[in-house]
């Protein structure tokens, strides 16, 4: 119990910045409602980071005496998130953490209040099983992300694409085919919800077949900023300071002058032999390579980048059109980075472009798989 008596002042602002929002990640519930009647009521518990009294959570004998009435001490949290942080987790809530989720918590209310900007961006996160791994992304990883971009989101949390729980796995042939489904239709339920909507903002990891269909999915049309997911880190916001990083993207003609199957190999996150791509298509096949130096999953540190390949790759597409009018098709094969791969997606323009037949590295065969194709 504290032993504090905090001020109705400190009390009011606490609230203001609070949003009246539990400030734990990925809760945010309303603390002025009852859950059941809908009635007004204060449901909401002012907990210490650094304990007030010896012997309490975090107690800190320089910091606690210091900051027992300090405004930048205190957290807005529901029962359920008081009682993780003060009784059940104390261990596992550190302050530093606590500071930090404070800290992003007000900044986003921060920025949602803010009437001098602009409220747009739709918030949306993706994610499918990857062989055997079932991915998730948190909600509190996207809304970071787009407030660190100086973005903000419509709502609290993401509309999540996912089709929920699923056991399918991508060695299996209904896997393609339902993950397409669910995707188209949960996307146009975000329309349907958000009719005016053409600002929105995204995180995803899946295999990248899907990864390209709903670039294509969220075409030209949509203002869609795309992020990524940082190599050894939680985090998915660009780092401001590499803002204007640049890289050389390089296009490799085929050997071969088959003039009516085209493939093309995208060697960016690994190199991709074209001997596996002969396995999987036959040896009748101009293969076009878009690569860059040392192909590596990381290369990717700015949006920047991923306009110079978006510009790189439509070029690409309009040469192919251009150089091989009996081609029906373009067989895709990728090695790219998520980022990337939406990226792929959102180049094709519908009913102008060939359709893409899409390719996945499949571990159990040693090679690739079609997955599908997109008309």
């Amino acid at each position: 119990m504290s032993e504090s008596s905090i001020t109705e002042k400190v009390l009011m602002v606490l609230w203001g910045r609070a949003g009246g929002r539990c400030e734990y990640e990925n809760c945010n519930k309303n603390l002025t409602i009852d859950t059941i009647t809908k009635r007004l009521r204060n449901r909401g518990y002012v907990a210490h980071i650094y304990a007030d009294k010896q012997g309490g959570p975090r107690w800190d004998p320089q910091k606690s005496p210091k900051l027992k009435k300090d405004i930048s001490n205190l957290m807005l949290l529901c029962d359920e998130c008081h009682r993780r942080i003060d009784k059940d987790e104390v261990q596992e809530h550190p302050a530093e953490r606590l500071i930090e989720m404070k800290k992003r918590h007000e900044k986003w209310v921060d920025s949602l209040l803010n009437t001098k900007k602009k409220i747009g961006t739709i918030p949306l996160k993706y994610s499918a099983n990857i062989h055997n791994d079932k991915i998730q992304i948190d909600d509190s990883a996207v809304m970071n992300a787009i407030v660190e971009d100086n973005n903000i989101p419509k709502t609290a949390t993401p509309f999540d694409l996912s089709l929920q729980n699923s056991e399918i796995y991508d060695n299996e042939d209904a896997f393609w085919n339902a993950e397409k489904t669910n995707l188209s239709r949960r996307l146009n339920k975000v329309l349907e919800t958000c009719p005016l909507a053409n600002n929105f903002s995204i995180c995803a990891i899946a295999p990248q077949p899907l990864l390209i269909f709903l670039g294509t999915l969220l075409n030209e049309k949509k203002d869609v900023t795309i992020y990524q997911k940082h190599h050894n880190s939680d985090n998915w916001y660009w780092d401001k300071s590499k803002k204007n990083d640049s890289i050389d993207f390089n296009i490799i003609p085929p050997k071969a002058k088959c003039k009516s199957n085209v493939a093309i190999n995208f060697s960016l996150s690994a190199n991709i032999e074209e001997k596996s791509i002969y396995d999987s298509i036959g040896n009748d096949v101009a293969i076009w390579t878009l690569t860059i130096d040392n192909p590596n999953p990381n290369f990717v540190t700015s949006k920047n980048i991923l306009m110079e390949f978006n510009a790189k790759l439509v070029n690409l597409l309009n040469k192919l059109k251009n150089e091989y009018p009996n081609c029906k098709e373009i067989n895709i094969f990728p090695a790219v980075p998520v980022s990337i791969a939406l990226e792929i997606g959102r180049s094709r323009i519908p009913k102008s472009d060939l359709p893409f037949v899409l390719f996945d590295r499949n571990n159990q065969c040693g090679g690739f798989i079609e997955a599908f194709k997109i008309e």
